[in-house]
């Protein structure tokens, strides 16, 4: 297997020993980057070939992988100057993992799934999606052209009111008593102060419409509930702008944060910095604050929008978060603009919902988070009388 490495920094030397170890399965045909032209007279580099950017279309090679800390911008000059076929782009990891297991990169992963922890197993499946997605997919981070929202505005809304959007599918009359109790808190809290839109599969088409092969793969169950209300949301959020909150969501205070109000984009983060995630899945979406025409969203709306021209099943259950990694990755810079506000204090009290109830805890979790994202899916329901879930609703009777 013949393949091109695209690096000469400190990412490549990084790895450079481990290139010389490489089995006789790979065959190290050059070395490239951006810096070397047609006119340079170095040759070689820590005993490789070295050649222009350009000579590598003139090659026979099957593989080129990427070592460098500017990858999206490496990306972006090879599918613009049409260097080499994007989806032929592959990791080190992948590399290392077809020269360990000295099989084929699918079987590979097969293997390493197999033998790995249950608790990574999650972790790495998101890894191996995300591989996947980027080399099928990238081009539409590299091409400006899909950055577009063919979309016009349905309805139109006072100046300076930033709408909030929450979707139940199957309509306000058959949602989960969850969902009513983490309504009528947002109701409670923000009803008097916000623009609160309540959404159905029926009157969202009010505000916004979608291509028609993604309406009908939603129709026939090709596109699950789940995902369809992303592609809902992100719509929604590029056209208006406003705040979208998962109809799971349960609401102590009594106004939204500033930061989230007034901000350009919000997302709760996943880790204090994005650059060391453990896994693809950089911030939640159950919670999304935007401008209208968010470049970032944009992009990720033509990511999911091409996904399921070419497919026909999600390929993994947070491909959503996968691509949006990928958008941050190519947009650093915006996203490191973003108010970092950790996800895990509006979690905890989901958690807690089978739990006896006692005050101290409730009060300290109020505290840490004034919005907390529940789960309809979690038994709740038989928690008892002196549990968490049963104060929420003693709350909520009292409040009605």
């Amino acid at each position: 297997m013949r393949i091109v490495f695209w690096g000469t920094g400190n990412t490549a030397k990084k790895y450079i020993d481990r290139i010389k170890r490489l089995s006789d399965r790979f065959e190290v045909v050059a070395f490239t980057d951006s810096c070397q032209n047609d006119n340079n007279t170095c040759f070689c580099w820590e005993g490789f070939k070295l050649i222009a950017p350009k000579a590598i279309c003139e090659l026979d090679v099957d593989l080129l992988c990427i070592l460098s800390i500017w990858e999206w911008e490496i990306r972006r000059t090879i599918y613009e100057e049409r260097v080499f076929d994007l989806s032929r782009i592959i990791s080190f990891h992948e590399i290392c993992m077809m020269d360990s297991f000295d099989m084929e990169l699918d079987i590979c992963y097969e293997k390493e799934l197999e033998n790995m922890h249950p608790q990574q197993k999650e972790s790495a499946e998101m890894w191996r999606d995300y591989e996947y997605l980027k080399r099928k997919y990238s081009y539409v981070l590299c091409d400006k052209c899909y950055w577009k929202i063919e979309a016009k505005r349905k309805a139109y809304f006072e100046k300076d009111i930033r709408p909030i959007w929450i979707l139940w599918l199957q309509g306000m009359d058959r949602a989960p008593e969850l969902v009513e109790i983490c309504i009528r808190s947002l109701k409670r809290a923000l009803g008097d102060k916000e623009f609160i839109c309540l959404l159905d599969a029926e009157n969202v088409w009010n505000y916004i419409d979608l291509p028609d092969y993604i309406v009908q793969k939603w129709e026939n169950g090709v596109i699950s509930n789940t995902h369809f209300s992303d592609l809902i949301r992100l719509r929604l959020l590029n056209v208006y702008g406003g705040i979208w909150i998962d109809a799971t969501v349960y609401f102590t205070g009594s106004k939204l944060p500033d930061y989230m109000k007034n901000s350009k984009l919000f997302m709760f983060n996943m880790r204090e910095h994005w650059s060391v995630c453990t896994e693809p899945r950089i911030a939640a979406n159950w919670l999304i604050s935007a401008q209208s025409e968010n470049k970032m969203l944009i992009i990720l709306e033509a990511l999911l929008h091409e996904y399921w021209k070419r497919e026909n099943r999600a390929i993994n259950y947070y491909f959503f978060h996968i691509f949006w990694t990928m958008v941050v990755e190519c947009r650093p810079k915006e996203w490191e603009q973003v108010e970092n506000v950790i996800r895990d204090p509006a979690q905890l009290l989901n958690g807690k919902l089978t739990k006896e109830f006692q005050e101290d805890s409730f009060e300290y979790l109020k505290q840490m988070s004034d919005i907390h994202k529940l789960s309809y899916k979690e038994a709740y329901m038989d928690a008892g009388k002196n549990s968490f879930w049963a104060k929420l609703c003693e709350i909520d009777r009292r409040n009605r």
